[in-house]
């Protein structure tokens, strides 16, 4: 049995001229199409016939595997695609442990709580939320994960509520995310594919979503923990999560800015607040969270833990809306989330780390003076150190004087 043959030359997808084929080969045609395999084995993702006239042409396939639209016999063609390398490692985010993140991203955890300073303006906890709650934690036994989601889901949709009543934001469940990356294992490169679900997506209003742009235009994510396990089982999971949305929002951006990501996961009554960065320059990730938040809603309603659950649930909303150039209506060069790959020190300044604040005096204490001012500080916050506090001083009577 014989068969018809094309030539086909490889480049890549953002290559400007025809020079330089990654790949090149005769393929055998069937019906005057190509077979599904022979992109497969370049790895390939995405295809277009590079005409001529430089419009591309995408190359779709049918139910029986075999290319669209046909080829001429014999003909020679260009083709333009994006590849992907050879998966060494495949990584449901649902099984990731700590460990595993921290090798595969290189994040470095601090090792003191990350303390949030809340936004001036108190929120009380809204009176139709606090029913809704007790009116669950009364009716329901609360013993399933699906009734303990319902929760989580109050409080995300009351917190949008409050901080973007346009509704420029929505909440999306059960959204599909992936990234291939290299990983180094003790010397050792991979590539590790990751794949899975962010249980709550804080994105972009359902109306404006696209495949393309959900990963890195995701402002925030939630998980749950589940019932039946402890808390900190879930920390690896949402953790590779917002890594993998980090390095989606920085690729997106060609690594001009850095984007902090940010993330929650709870149990519906133990709730842990958190971000993620670049650090070292864009080599590692540097994670901070909170300590444990307490909001009890079964057994003995805790109005008070609630409320204080529902202001971080909101401050970390209001941190992250503008944090996205597809979610912002603001000039993201104006955000503190888009500094700190330029100055990692004034970035982790802003989130008020003891450690930096007393190693950068000035810098700390005009910082400082101008947020006290501005009440940007929480009264119960020590995030500012005596020492900080006595720059500040020193700082403001030498500025007046």
């Amino acid at each position: 049995m014989s068969f018809v043959t094309v030539k086909l030359r490889f480049v890549r997808m953002a290559a400007e001229t025809r020079l330089s084929p990654f790949a090149q080969f005769s393929a055998p045609l069937a019906n005057n199409r190509l077979p599904r395999a022979i992109f497969d084995a370049v790895n390939c993702t995405s295809v277009f016939v590079w005409l001529p006239n430089d419009e591309k042409m995408v190359i779709t396939f049918e139910s029986d595997n075999l290319s669209s639209p046909p080829l001429e016999a014999g003909g020679t063609y260009d083709i333009k695609a994006d590849t992907e390398p050879p998966i060494d490692r495949h990584q449901a985010y649902s099984e990731t442990k700590f460990d595993i993140a921290a090798d595969d991203f290189a994040i470095v955890e601090e090792g003191y709580p990350w303390i949030n300073d809340l936004p001036p303006t108190h929120n009380p906890l809204p009176h139709s939320l606090s029913e809704t709650l007790f009116k669950i934690a009364t009716h329901n036994s609360m013993q399933s994960d699906s009734a303990r989601r319902t929760i989580l889901s109050l409080y995300l949709t009351y917190a949008l509520a409050t901080v973007d009543p346009n509704s420029f934001l929505s909440i999306a469940e059960e959204v599909p995310i992936s990234l291939t990356k290299k990983a180094d294992i003790e010397g050792v490169s991979q590539t590790v594919q990751y794949n899975g679900c962010v249980e709550f997506l804080v994105g972009q209003n359902a109306s404006r979503i696209t495949t393309k742009d959900i990963s890195c235009d995701a402002a925030l994510l939630v998980l749950q923990a589940n019932y039946r396990a402890t808390l900190e089982n879930a920390h690896g999971q949402v953790l590779v999560q917002a890594a993998s949305v980090l390095s989606h929002r920085r690729e997106r951006k060609h690594r001009k800015w850095a984007y902090r990501t940010y993330w929650a996961y709870s149990d519906e009554e133990k709730w842990v607040f958190s971000y993620v960065s670049p650090h070292a320059c864009g080599k590692q990730v540097l994670a901070r969270r909170t300590g444990t938040i307490m909001g009890v809603v079964k057994w003995l309603f805790d109005r008070e833990g609630c409320e204080r659950v529902f202001n971080n649930i909101v401050a970390l909303v209001s941190w992250a809306f503008p944090s996205t150039l597809g979610n912002s209506l603001v000039d993201v060069s104006e955000t503190g989330d888009s500094s700190g790959a330029d100055d990692e020190d004034l970035d982790l300044i802003r989130c008020g780390s003891p450690a930096r604040l007393s190693s950068c005096p000035v810098l700390a204490s005009s910082y400082a003076v101008s947020d006290l001012v501005a009440g940007r500080y929480h009264p119960l916050s020590t995030t500012l150190p005596p020492l900080a506090l006595i720059y500040c001083l020193v700082f403001s009577l030498c500025f007046f004087v």
